[in-house]
């Protein structure tokens, strides 16, 4: 979920690079999953992966 419209209930990609950043792979591998499954971008969405 794009963070600018997440609530705090939602699951975005900072979640996951927390969870990485812990040296917790697989919490951030199943939360990938649940990204992938839940939301889809508009079409011609630029992807942002942040640094």
């Amino acid at each position: 979920m794009p963070e600018d419209v997440a609530t705090d209930r939602d699951i975005t990609v900072s979640d996951v690079w927390d969870y990485l950043a812990h040296d917790e792979w697989d919490v951030a591998l199943d939360l990938l999953q649940e990204l992938g499954d839940g939301w889809t971008a508009p079409a011609g969405s630029p992807v942002l992966i942040p640094r």
